[in-house]
């Protein structure tokens, strides 16, 4: 991996220009890595690890009700600032809900 950095060069720290994503198991169980991700570079959303019991991962989203921005595992994600990733659950496999 290569850092890309933005600015003038000048003494800049780097680390003002790395990016994270974390994911929040919204109720659920488990833990789940940070994604760390410099400037200019994409990052591959994770499959969830997390656990509910009697419900079911339906997909990651920008907002804990499911408001947001959606996403699934696999998709490349360009950063330009951290984000948090939640999980959204169903009781039924398949259907999204409205929470």
């Amino acid at each position: 991996m290569i850092k890309i950095a933005k600015g003038d060069g000048n003494n800049q720290s780097n680390n003002e220009y790395i990016f994270t994503i974390t994911y929040n198991a919204n109720g659920g169980k488990g833990t789940m890595a940070v994604d760390t991700v410099y400037y200019g570079y994409s990052a591959e959303i994770k499959a969830c690890s997390f656990t509910m019991d009697g419900s079911y991962f339906m997909e990651w989203n920008t907002d804990p009700k499911g408001k947001g921005a959606p996403y699934q595992a696999g998709f490349l994600m360009p950063l330009d600032r951290n984000i948090t990733l939640y999980a959204i659950w169903s009781e039924t496999p398949g259907y999204a809900v409205d929470l």
